[in-house]
């Protein structure tokens, strides 16, 4: 598995993060669009799983301070 990051909301691995996060979060569990797309986006570092070139895995790292992060929007594709 290739693992790539990035903080850059125009980048093919944070559309391919958010394109997972649609899937799983919004379409299989409800959770609505707003709550899943939130203000804290841009200051997160988007991490996405690449197997085979296909992304199926993806989470968030939001700092909280210098040295606190909060790991969220942890997911896998169900396939």
């Amino acid at each position: 598995m290739q693992i790539l990051h990035t903080t850059k909301l125009d980048s093919q691995v944070y559309q391919d993060a958010l394109a997972i996060r649609k899937a799983v979060f919004v379409q299989e569990q409800h959770v609505s669009l707003a709550d899943e797309i939130d203000q804290n986006e841009a200051q997160a570092c988007h991490f996405v799983g690449y197997l085979a070139q296909h992304p199926i895995a993806t989470a968030r790292l939001l700092p909280i301070n210098p040295t606190t992060y909060h790991i969220q929007r942890v997911t896998i594709i169900r396939a």
